[in-house]
């Protein structure tokens, strides 16, 4: 019971910081922009997610982020509770954006996460957008010797940045 307060905790805070930075990206200043996102897809180990994450503009080209999600396995009825820190680059300020995103934490219930990803960003006048993801992605199912597993899964993704 503990760990799932704090799991709601970090989660509230994780969405309140989302759109409490939200209002930065209408800034012409690229570089200290900050803005939040939603992620929702599937795996082909039978699996779905879903991520809320926030991140920084390091540089035009380069975002630093961190979040936390929900990953259910059908297949082994095991759901897992994701928090990553997430690298993104891609060519800012245009419509059609691609961007490369590397995932890389730990899930509650589970283990290490990795998860590079290839993508496409198509944005709005009002600096929203629609992404789409084709990637990768490694997850340590079990933190046990007798329960180890280690899935490896092609990752399909749609999301909405704001």
């Amino acid at each position: 019971m503990k760990t799932k307060n704090i799991i709601i905790q970090a989660l509230l805070l994780l969405s309140l910081s989302v759109f409490a930075n939200s209002n930065d990206q209408q800034t012409s200043n690229t570089k200290n922009k900050s803005y939040g996102g939603l992620e929702l897809g599937y795996l082909s180990e039978q699996a779905f997610f879903a991520h809320i994450t926030s991140w920084r503009s390091v540089k035009p080209w380069f975002d630093f982020g961190m979040g936390i999600g929900v990953r259910y396995n059908s297949y082994w009825g095991k759901t897992l509770i994701p928090v990553f820190l997430d690298l993104k680059a891609g060519i800012p300020d245009k419509k059609l954006s691609p961007y490369l995103s590397a995932k890389a934490g730990y899930a509650l219930g589970g283990g290490v996460l990795v998860s590079p990803k290839f993508g496409l960003s198509i944005k709005n006048t009002n600096n929203k957008a629609i992404n789409f993801g084709l990637g990768y992605e490694m997850q340590q199912t079990g933190n046990s010797y007798y329960s180890q597993r280690i899935e490896n899964s092609v990752l399909l993704s749609v999301g909405l940045t704001w």
